[in-house]
Formats: structure tokens, C-alpha cells, sequence
């Protein structure tokens, strides 16, 4: 068992070794940490004196008082500059979820520099182009809520394929199809037909031995991963200046 904490506040010496720091509140019962912080001075004491009861973090040190304990403390990392403890403190809550922590909210610029997977690193840092450098005959469909960057190609081909409303009589001019995440191009795709709703089979469709009824109020297309030539110029792009306005369909050039 770790020796509890005695210290209320650090001398002049300490606070000049520490400079920024992260923190971390642990329940001595478990070890399980349950608060994630940063600062300078003696701010790691601070929250021991907190008198606002509709914060979690002072309930679970009340909590763990009326069992006759007080809170661990451990400075997770020091010597740090303001950014730098902004980051670790991010990196932190991320690592632990902040699900599993009493903290109000995410670390400070944990949109931009926190947890991410290999993908999104690779398509949040790319390139960005204007929707006007697209000089193809296509449509961009925006599969947000159909996406994830767990997905594998042939998942994500048949999300982003059906079915959707479109003006039946530009169907033909439709060359190529702009799958959107956000404002980024996660993939693209050579048209080689486009049919009613229902009309093709896709695995998550089929659900019972009873097929979908065939209608004409929405397409589907079938086709292939583009040619890598177009997949090159425009894969993996940020259009800075698109904007969906609710309607998942963008026509472009046509």
C-alpha cells in the first residue's frame, strides 16, 4: 500500500522543480485513478478544500473520506511548459476515458492533438483542396453516419453505395462518387451502374429470407475503387469550402 499523502502544499523549492505539471487524484482502495488535472504551484491541493458538492471529483473525495481515507496524489508528469502540460493532461484523460474519470470535460486541445487511430491522423493532417479543383463528373455523398475509421474497403463501399435520392435524369452523367467523411475524402469510386433501391444485393440488407422491395424513389450504384490516377489527386483531401447544408448529395460538373 502506498503511503497516504500528508502534504498540503509545496515549499518554494518544489514549486520551482515542478513548473507545470500533471496530476492525477487515485482511490487508495483500488488504486484506480479518478481525477486528471495540470497546473502550477500548489494547485494538485486544491481540490482537497473544495466546498462545491455538485462537482464528482469532491463527492468521490467525500466519498472516500467517510471511509477513513484520503485521496492518492501523484504528479504524473513536471517540468513542463504551459502546451506541453495541456497535451500530456489531454493524452491522459484520453488514455484513461474520461468515462471512467470525474472530470467535467476533455483536455484542453484534445479534439486537435488527442487519442486518434492511424487513420485519422493520416486524414485530419492532409492536404486541403477547394470543391471547385474537382474536375470530374461525379457526386460526393457525406456517410458520416454510416463511417468508421474501423471500417474495412468492402464495408465501406457498400455503406457508401445505396441508396440515395437523386435527379434520375442526370444518373448517366454521374462518372465518379466522392465518399465524405466531414469534409474529408475517404474514398472514390468509378460508376459502372446505377439501379433502383434494393435492386442489388448487400450484406447488411438481407436480414430475413424475405428481400427488400424493389422501388424507384432512391439509386444504388454498383462499381469499382477508382483508377489510381484519380484516387492520387484527390484521396484523403480536405474540401475546406464544402458545406453539406443537411443534404448528403453534392453534384459536381454536372
Amino acid at each position: 500500500m502506498k503511503k497516504e499523502n500528508k502534504l498540503k502544499k509545496f515549499d518554494k523549492l518544489i514549486k520551482n522543480k515542478l513548473k507545470n505539471y500533471v496530476y492525477v487524484y487515485r482511490d487508495p482502495f483500488d488504486n484506480k485513478p479518478f481525477y486528471i488535472g495540470k497546473g502550477t504551484g500548489n494547485r494538485c491541493f486544491s481540490h482537497l478544500n473544495s466546498k462545491n458538492e455538485s462537482k464528482d471529483k469532491v463527492k468521490k473525495i467525500n466519498e472516500i473520506r467517510r471511509k477513513g481515507r484520503e485521496p492518492q496524489i501523484d504528479i504524473l508528469a513536471f517540468g513542463l511548459d504551459a502546451k506541453g502540460a495541456l497535451k500530456v493532461e489531454s493524452a491522459a484523460i484520453d488514455l484513461i476515458g474520461i468515462e471512467n474519470l470525474t472530470n467535467e470535460q476533455k483536455g484542453h486541445g484534445s479534439k486537435k492533438f488527442g487519442n486518434k487511430s492511424i487513420n485519422e491522423i493520416i486524414s485530419t493532417n492532409c492536404d486541403e483542396i477547394s470543391i471547385q479543383d474537382i474536375k470530374v463528373k461525379g457526386i460526393l455523398i457525406t456517410v458520416n453516419k454510416k463511417f468508421s475509421y474501423d471500417m474495412n474497403r468492402f464495408e465501406l463501399y457498400e455503406r457508401t453505395r445505396s441508396c440515395w435520392k437523386l435527379k434520375e435524369n442526370k444518373l448517366n452523367e454521374i462518372e465518379y462518387v466522392f465518399a465524405l467523411h466531414g469534409n474529408i475524402i475517404v474514398e472514390i469510386y468509378k460508376v459502372a451502374a446505377w439501379m433502383p433501391q434494393n435492386s442489388t444485393m448487400l450484406s447488411y440488407r438481407y436480414t430475413s429470407e424475405r428481400p427488400p422491395e424493389v422501388t424507384k424513389k432512391r439509386f444504388e450504384f454498383v462499381g469499382n475503387i477508382a483508377e489510381e490516377k484519380i484516387r492520387k489527386k484527390y484521396l484523403l483531401k480536405t474540401i475546406r469550402d464544402y458545406r453539406s447544408y443537411g443534404n448528403p448529395i453534392t453534384y459536381l460538373n454536372i
